[in-house]
């Protein structure tokens, strides 16, 4: 059997004096900082968090030793899911409550860390996505190419506070800590004006929720562990790696009865599959193939089309910023997307969606370009004669077929547009496998 977590001997005992500790609020205050993000239902912000705690000094801490502190509730945040039709709700607490949570989160970290599985990777302090994607890898060239793709139905939602308290309390012997997580936990939810009750879940947005999600779950890797199993996990997002087909399904049947049975948990059965690892298999964003040299992660072709929807968005023809703002967030979101998926191997695809991407940006500058006059003094000042000029300005063709023209290739063209502060794939991707 693989490596596993460190003996319970490992764990660090957790008190409220080492959760108020100067230097763990310090940090917390400084990462709450740096965290940025939207301010819950008092409005205060995080520029605003560190003239609060110094015009009040003690006061939280205060409240939080005395038991007098009251989180307030969540504010509830709507986005939309990959999905179509689709959304999840985050929680956004208040920016004292996160530097509290944040708090927490800290010493949880601290203390439960070594503890955990080595094949949790989600919301650890040395581990990563990437390193989840190495893990699946490497079990797949060890043989283990049929994986259990395992999808948990509406997890962060269905958690049981009770369950997690009993988990929590098994190792945190200081009431006052349990105390202060319950309350956290059941502070309620601001939607549309009315405070609702959070008697099950844990709501996403908070810095908690994650840590809590681990000590969750970790009763889950740690009874994959004592089957014998193989498998990556981030947060609920699980890949079981088996020899063939039928250990897969019997895999899936019997953990799925462990799940639903002992944890009170869900597995969503239309989204969990048994299927070979390079045949479809989704982690992390990332696929899977094979080649002579072994498994290698490339980018999902649902990932490919969720950045190619973003960038609709952010390329849009009727856009809401300037020229120099939609190059900032292309950049922005490019450098982002390439760092995530650094170690993906999609080189033909990427040709292709730059292709792409170029013809958008294309079709966004002659756009900018509304009046005849106008476009007729840019192709002026790019080189076109006088004739060619003329003539293309006063076309009717439409802005997208225009865009993918002889003409706006050889005038806005590539060189054109890097050294004028655009950029696509090519220009953006950090080294990874296939560079």
């Amino acid at each position: 059997m693989e490596n596993t977590a460190q003996d319970q001997s490992a764990f660090t005992e957790i008190t409220l004096e080492a959760i108020l500790s100067r230097e763990n609020l310090t940090l917390a205050l400084k990462r709450v900082e740096a965290n940025k993000g939207a301010p819950g239902v008092g409005g205060m912000t995080t520029e605003e968090i560190r003239k609060y705690i110094f015009d009040h000094p003690g006061e939280l801490t205060s409240a939080i030793l005395s038991g007098t502190y009251r989180p307030a509730p969540v504010k509830r945040v709507t986005i939309p899911k990959p999905e179509k039709g689709k959304f999840r709700n985050l929680g956004i607490p208040t920016v004292i409550d996160r530097l509290v949570q944040q708090a927490v989160a800290q010493k949880l970290s601290y203390s439960y860390d070594s503890t955990f599985s080595m094949s949790s990777f989600g919301f650890r302090p040395t581990r990563s996505a990437h390193d989840a994607i190495f893990k699946v890898m490497g079990e797949a060239d060890k043989g283990n190419v049929w994986a259990v793709d395992m999808d948990l139905e509406k997890f962060f939602d269905t958690v049981d506070h009770s369950r997690l308290i009993r988990k929590l309390s098994t190792r945190i012997k200081d009431g006052r800590v349990i105390s202060l997580i319950t309350r956290i936990l059941k502070s309620g939810v601001s939607a549309d004006g009315k405070v609702e009750k959070s008697d099950v879940g844990l709501m996403q947005g908070g810095p908690l929720s994650p840590f809590l999600a681990n000590i969750y779950l970790d009763e889950l890797d740690k009874e994959l562990e004592r089957r014998g199993h193989r498998f990556a996990r981030y947060a609920d997002d699980l890949v079981i790696l088996c020899k063939s087909k039928r250990a897969a399904q019997r895999t899936l049947t019997s953990i799925t009865r462990f799940i639903e049975g002992r944890m009170k948990l869900k597995v969503n059965e239309a989204k969990t599959t048994v299927s070979y690892i390079a045949a479809g298999v989704k982690f992390l964003g990332h696929g899977f193939y094979k080649t002579k040299d072994g498994f290698f992660p490339t980018v999902h072709p649902k990932s490919r089309a969720r950045l190619k929807n973003a960038l609709k968005e952010v390329l849009s023809r009727n856009r809401k910023m300037s020229i120099d703002g939609v190059k900032e967030k292309l950049r922005k979101k490019l450098r982002g997307w390439c760092e995530y998926f650094k170690y993906a191997k999609y080189e033909k695809w990427a040709k292709q969606t730059d292709e792409w991407i170029r013809r958008r940006i294309r079709q966004l500058l002659w756009k900018t370009w509304k009046r005849v006059r106008t476009r007729y003094a840019a192709l002026r000042r790019l080189g076109c004669s006088h004739e060619q000029a003329y003539q293309w300005a006063n076309t009717r063709k439409s802005y997208w077929h225009i865009a993918n023209s002889h003409i706006l290739a050889t005038t806005l063209n590539n060189e054109f547009l890097k050294t004028h502060g655009w950029c696509w794939l090519g220009l953006t991707r950090v080294n990874g496998f296939g560079d």
